[in-house]
């Protein structure tokens, strides 16, 4: 998402989706 790469991992049952732009190398979107 985000003209980025999706990342889905999972930490004591939470699932936790990374969206990190291309562009800039920066985190755009962090959720829980």
């Amino acid at each position: 998402g985000h003209g980025g790469d999706e990342v889905f991992i999972n930490i004591n049952g939470n699932n936790i989706e990374l969206q990190q732009a291309i562009t800039d190398g920066d985190f755009d979107s962090f959720y829980w």
